[in-house]
């Protein structure tokens, strides 16, 4: 196969790669936000250790009343 060919097949797995390791990311850190709550976390402790906003919060809540 052509050299450049074979650069952008690789260069698109590398883009694929790293999209999906955010996505895990962003998926992880929402469960655990989600445990957090479901066991009480005060939303004080959830701002400052997980690092959101209180509007990111206040999404997370959102989504955890529209799970039950």
């Amino acid at each position: 196969m052509c050299k450049a060919v074979e650069k952008i097949k690789e260069e698109a797995r590398e883009e694929g790669k790293k999209q999906g390791e955010a996505e895990g990311r962003k998926q992880g850190k929402y469960s655990m936000i989600i445990k957090m709550m479901k066991n009480g976390m005060s939303d004080d402790m959830l701002i400052k250790y997980c690092g959101i906003s209180p509007d990111e919060l206040d999404k997370y809540k959102q989504a955890l009343s529209a799970e039950a």
